[in-house]
């Protein structure tokens, strides 16, 4: 039996923010992962230059919070007069569990966490109905949710973002991106590295996203591309019944090769090459280094550059 350094902490029915509020900090070691699981409510992350791990909680509904630490785990334990949820934060030498444990037959008790993580954290975050924000971590990131917005913002490294019905929003970072909404939509914006983003009915949005390998696919949903291209980076849209509309830079080098079932809406200046095979028709702009390939069954296809900026 591991022997326990015990430290706690009784809260009565005292102000309404003292009773709800669970706070505790643990030093990690370096390359830990933390993996938190929360059925309903928000997840707030982001980062500091401490090697701790920071963990606030908030919840509805207890009379008092119990808070009980040991040498191997932190245990916080939530009562009212009726139920028990338990909130664990387990560790052993390179992994931190955070687990909502909601009684048998119960709703689960909504939480809203706030993790202040240390640099190069690895992050695992699954929950039904969630809402995530994620600002300025670095490290291998893997969020799945049914529902709620996942928003991801300045990460850097391998990020896997997943979604039964709700929204994926990327904002800048770099490294390299899986991006999964089942009926949701997905927007990605200033992201540096390869990136993979799927959707079945919602529509995918990327903007500005500079890496060698892009592949965008949509069911029945619309695509967006538009923005900055990487020099000689390959960009792959395909849809089945959606539209895709790609609005390049003025500046723009790139290649276009379209595979569809009717003819696509070109703007002014816009004009064919010759075809690269009977399959597929082409379109050149500039020196034509970035390859954008575009297959749409039976969408609707709109090929542009965008507005001149006015001096």
């Amino acid at each position: 039996m591991i022997a326990a350094l015990t430290v706690a902490l009784l809260v009565q029915a005292a102000p309404a923010e003292a009773r709800h509020r669970v706070d505790t900090t643990l030093t990690v070691p370096a390359r830990a992962r933390l993996d938190l699981t929360n059925a309903r409510g928000s997840v707030t992350i982001g980062r500091w230059a401490r090697p701790e791990l920071r963990i606030e909680a908030r919840h509805l509904g207890p009379d008092s919070i119990l808070i009980k630490r040991s040498r191997s785990v932190v245990t916080v334990l939530a009562t009212s007069h009726h139920d028990t949820d338990r909130f664990e934060a387990g560790t052993d030498t390179s992994v931190v569990r955070i687990i909502t444990k909601p009684r048998p037959f119960r709703q689960p008790t909504i939480v809203d966490y706030t993790i202040t993580a240390p640099e190069g954290l690895a992050i695992t975050l699954s929950g039904n109905a969630v809402d995530v924000a994620i600002v300025d971590i670095s490290g291998p990131l893997d969020v799945a949710t049914l529902t709620g917005t996942v928003r991801v913002t300045n990460a850097r490294g391998s990020l896997t973002l997943q979604t039964m019905n709700g929204r994926i929003e990327v904002a800048g970072g770099s490294g390299r991106l899986f991006a999964r909404a089942l009926r949701g939509s997905a927007a990605i914006r200033d992201f540096a590295g390869d990136v993979d983003a799927q959707v079945l009915g919602g529509t995918l949005d990327l903007h500005g996203i500079v890496g060698d390998q892009v592949r965008g696919i949509s069911l029945g949903g619309s695509i967006t591309l538009a923005g900055p291209l990487s020099a000689n980076g390959h960009y792959s849209l395909s849809t089945q019944r959606g539209t895709v509309a790609v609005t390049l830079d003025q500046d723009a080098n790139a290649t276009v090769d379209l595979a569809a079932s009717g003819d696509p809406v070109l703007c002014e200046g816009i004009t064919e090459s010759p075809r690269p095979s009977t399959s597929w028709r082409r379109f050149t702009l500039g020196a034509g280094s970035a390859l954008i390939e575009v297959d749409s069954f039976a969408g609707t296809v709109r090929l542009c550059r965008a507005a001149a900026k006015t001096p």
